[in-house]
């Protein structure tokens, strides 16, 4: 095989290293950052792609929308552009294998393991389809698996989707992967999630029994079984497995797509359901870990629990702690839970919608959730522990804030523009409007200082809006003084006394700025983290996240070091959301199912057990901590 000329060289500030794939129109590249010194896996195009302005232009769209999609199990986008007449990817680099190459060597997977695996990609395909962003090529060889089995999806179809929209792809040309095709796509009809959901019927069959649903000599023999030939039945190979597994399996290989199941998280929650029938205890599984931890579980017993994907089986777990006999209630995934002041232990427990990504208190002590998979908004009693109120948010949500006589939701694709935008809930009759359009790629938003600010991660500015005349543009606020650099603002927060401002956490600039508000300006250089992922600032300190680090650190206003607190292996892996309480800093993660109270005095950190995820945290009047916890990911 002839050497790769690109490698030894760089392209956009990334060193290419070594070749990792091939595919038919792209490779993927081992590079590194040179600035950031951070390692990806760089997928270049065929040079001949880029030629093309619409093929251009809705790749780089398409690009951005993935690179919004903030799951634990899709594969992080960093960077997605052209250098050189050359269209790029940067992505996460993965280490570990991928699920072909597990089947592959070990032959046919187990049921629980099965389960927890499709789980994790059901939950990576439905964030996904919730944005209208169809993978198109769910296969084994695109699920990454770490060495404790935590999943990445990988390669959503991006180019699959632009090749296909932009006629690039010749006449009659199928674009997928022949073992794992819907009917549909074979006789050339419309596309849409449901051909995931079949796939992930295709992989489910392969991991169970070693090889894919319909092995044939020719793949023009693949295709005629996909649309005429009845789906496998799994137990004719392996009749130790319950039956209800052939039900799992048709319904998600339906031929028609109106008779398939709905979502993939409904797969997962069948093999989740079958796994149960078999006589087989089904634990809540503990969330995917970077490290390997074995201190503090000996002991441990899960009494109830059965968690699908975004299906919520046990409300509430019992826990027996290792070593002693005291029950613990753990708040349930698809919830909001308080934590009074001073206590460590939750006290009220409250449903919600479909995966709670966001919390936000009003002016007058009541919680409003934006619930993603729903697409509403609840409103809760925190006196009386129930919710009052479920609203449309016109679209997928994204980021929540209240203040000025409203609740302020970004959304995401899915609203009546068909684009980004912020809508307004009015909390004197509770109506719900669009009030300005912001980015496609628009998280974070809050209010203070007589004005709502917004990070727009595409332009890498805070657009500052006046409440009161919203047809005026906004500030724009640039949050990184390179304009050749990407700063991707992710996080903002209030800042109060001494630190008092607007803080952006800026995930791809490995930086946190402050803007003071009387000016507009970032003040100071900057606090240098590497990927932060959240931040809170008070007389205390600035407290920082960095998921990808495992660490939590804290600045004074100025940017100093104060402390650095390493997170991993026995306190909580990959910190996210976090908030300050008087009674000390809390935060929370994506991998674990569990939050975090850092005692800034004696540096001593507490983990409290929830049944899923942090979607977000907020401290009240009173001191008390709210958590919503979103369900959890396998």
């Amino acid at each position: 095989m002839a050497e790769d000329t690109r490698v030894g060289t760089e392209l956009a500030g990334y060193r290419i290293d070594r070749v990792i794939g091939r595919g038919g129109m792209s490779v993927v590249y081992l590079a590194e950052h040179a600035r950031l010194e951070r390692r990806v896996a760089l997928k270049l195009l065929a040079p001949e792609l880029a030629d093309s302005e619409r093929f251009r232009d809705r790749f780089l769209r398409e690009s951005r929308l993935a690179a919004s999609i903030d799951h634990p199990n899709i594969v992080p986008i960093y960077d997605a552009d052209e250098a050189e007449g050359t269209l790029f990817i940067a992505m996460r680099y993965v280490e570990g294998s991928d699920l072909k190459e597990v089947i592959r060597s070990e032959g046919r997977i187990d049921l629980p393991r099965t389960s927890a695996i499709v789980g994790q990609v059901a939950s990576a395909l439905d964030a996904a389809h919730a944005l209208d962003l169809v993978h198109r090529d769910v296969k084994p060889s695109n699920v990454l698996l770490t060495p404790d089995d935590h999943v990445y999806v990988s390669d959503f179809g991006l180019t699959k989707r632009a090749l296909s929209v932009s006629g690039l792809t010749a006449t009659g040309q199928l674009v997928g992967t022949i073992d794992y095709v819907a009917p549909e796509h074979i006789k050339g009809d419309a596309i849409d999630r449901r051909a995931d959901v079949y796939s992930l019927g295709c992989m489910v069959v392969e991991c169970l029994t070693g090889h894919a649903p319909y092995p044939r000599d020719l793949e023009v023999g693949v295709l005629w079984a996909h649309v005429e030939e009845e789906p496998p039945k799994v137990t004719e190979e392996r009749p130790e497995l319950p039956p209800e597994i052939d039900g799992v399996v048709a319904a998600a290989m339906a031929k028609d797509p109106d008779a398939r199941t709905a979502t993939a998280g409904e797969v997962a929650a069948g093999l989740l359901s079958a796994l149960g029938s078999d006589g087989v205890t089904v634990a809540a599984p503990a969330q995917p870990r970077r490290k390997p931890r074995t201190a503090g579980r000996k002991g441990t017993t899960l009494i109830a629990a059965l968690v699908g994907v975004g299906v919520l089986v046990a409300v509430g777990v019992a826990v027996l702690l290792a070593g002693g006999e005291d029950e613990v209630v753990v708040p349930s995934a698809n919830s909001v839970a308080r934590i009074d002041a001073e206590a460590t232990a939750f006290s009220t427990s409250v449903e919600v919608g479909q995966d709670p990504t966001g919390i936000a208190i009003d002016a007058d002590g009541d919680l409003w959730v934006i619930n993603q998979s729903d697409s509403t908004v609840s409103s809760i009693d925190p006196e009386g522990g129930e919710v009052t109120s479920t609203k449309s948010t016109l679209g997928i949500p994204t980021g929540v804030a209240a203040g000025a006589g409203a609740v302020w939701i970004t959304n995401g694709f899915g609203g009546p523009s068909g684009v980004g935008q912020v809508v307004r809930l009015d909390l004197a009759d509770e109506s719900v409007e669009p009030a300005f359009h912001d980015s496609r790629n628009a998280k974070a938003i809050v209010v203070a200082f007589d004005s709502i600010w917004l990070a727009d991660a595409d332009r890498d500015v805070v657009l500052r809006y006046d409440p009161e005349n919203l047809d005026a543009p906004p500030t724009e606020i640039p949050t990184d003084d390179d304009p050749n650099a990407s700063a991707a603002p992710r996080s903002l927060s209030v800042g109060t006394g001494a630190a008092e401002g607007i803080w952006v956490a800026n995930e791809l600039g490995d930086t946190v700025v402050r803007i003071d508000p009387q000016t507009d300006e970032v003040t100071g250089q900057g606090i240098q983290v590497e990927s932060p992922s959240a931040v809170a600032a008070d007389d205390t300190g600035v407290w920082v996240t960095s998921e990808i680090s495992d660490r939590v650190v804290r600045f004074d206003a100025d940017g100093r070091t104060l402390q650095t607190y390493d997170t991993g292996d026995g306190v909580l892996d990959g910190p996210t959301a976090i908030v300050i309480s008087r009674d000390g800093v809390w935060f929370g993660s994506v991998l674990e199912s569990a939050i975090a109270r850092l005692d800034p005095e004696t540096d001593a950190i507490e983990r409290v057990a929830i049944d899923g995820i942090t979607g977000g945290m907020v401290v009240d009047a009173n001191g008390d901590l709210w958590v919503a916890v979103r369900a959890q990911t396998v």
